[in-house]
């Protein structure tokens, strides 16, 4: 899947299959709001989620040694199921790395139907910590996702074809845990330098820099930003607004960016959002290679790079 817009879709649009294939648990779920950092009800919920797997893997090891548990999760393009002979609180643990992220706003649309699923599932050692039918209530109270949440887990997912179960860190592919300055070195592709260069065919990556151009890393403050267009969709305005420093009449280019954001949008939502981008050489930076972007979101600017990647 090369597509954000259809990525950030799923996140808008979730269905929780059952374990058991039987009808799903719940259909048209939306995780769309942004969720920066680990909160204390987060972290007390995944603390119970992890204290129950381990229950049910011992009790169901009683009754049968190779008990495992089992997820099932709706990909882009069909149902895939994994078993988990072993769960544990290690920092690399497969499916606690699976079920933890979407509580800290790192979680992949199969990370969030996992963790749900499982939450809401009865296990031989202990009931279901949900009720299926309050699964929205409970994506709307711990469930998010950041903008390297969304990007990273797009890029390694669907740009990377990394599969859905496999978040283990390597050199050379993106994770949703990376800070944004990580993302953009690891992701492989061509800084663009000037609007010319811009190609809206392109899959461009957009990351926040400071007041001399240097990528904003996140994980603390200064909190940077970043985001992704999508190939082949572009627009061009007639531009009469401030914000860009170009004369008025200018024919300023855009791209279509999709994002999660902690800023507000007109609607006063955050969270996963598609809007077009309108970019201009920086009046100050530009020959650094930096922009200002004009955010349809909320009207407001920003100085950028952008990658083309490959």
């Amino acid at each position: 899947m090369n597509s954000p817009v259809a990525y950030a879709q799923r996140y808008l649009d979730l269905s929780i299959p059952r374990v058991d294939t039987g009808a799903d648990l719940a259909t048209g779920l939306r995780v769309s709001k942004y969720l920066l950092g680990l909160k204390s009800a987060q972290s007390d919920f995944r603390a119970k989620l992890l204290r129950k797997l381990k229950k049910d893997l011992a009790a169901g090891r009683a009754k049968q040694p190779g008990y495992a548990i089992q997820v099932r999760v709706r990909t882009a393009t069909d149902d895939e199921e994994r078993r988990y002979t072993e769960v544990t609180s290690k920092e690399n643990d497969p499916l606690w790395m699976l079920i933890r992220y979407p509580f800290a706003g790192k979680g992949s649309p199969e990370g969030i139907q996992a963790a749900l699923q499982l939450a809401a599932t009865d296990g031989p050692g202990e009931k279901a910590l949900v009720a299926a039918g309050k699964l929205q209530e409970t994506c709307d109270q711990l469930l998010g996702v950041d903008c390297n949440g969304f990007v990273g887990s797009f890029l390694r997912f669907g740009h990377q074809a990394t599969p859905w179960w496999n978040l283990a860190s390597t050199a050379n592919t993106v994770s949703a845990n990376d800070l944004i300055s990580t993302i953009w070195r690891k992701a492989s592709g061509v800084e663009r330098k000037s609007p010319a260069e811009v190609d809206p065919k392109d899959l461009n990556l957009l990351v926040l820099v400071d007041s001399v151009g240097k990528v904003i890393p996140g994980g603390k403050p200064p909190h940077g930003h970043i985001a992704i267009s999508e190939p082949g969709r572009s627009t061009s305005t007639k531009w009469t607004a401030a914000g860009l420093r170009v004369p008025p009449g200018t024919m300023v280019p855009a791209i279509l960016v999709t994002e999660s954001t902690g800023a507000k949008q007109k609607n006063g939502e955050n969270g996963v959002v598609t809007s077009w981008y309108h970019y201009v050489s920086h009046p100050r930076l530009g020959k650094q290679g930096v922009f200002l972007v004009h955010r349809g979101l909320n009207g407001k600017t920003m100085a950028v790079r952008i990658k083309a990647l490959s």
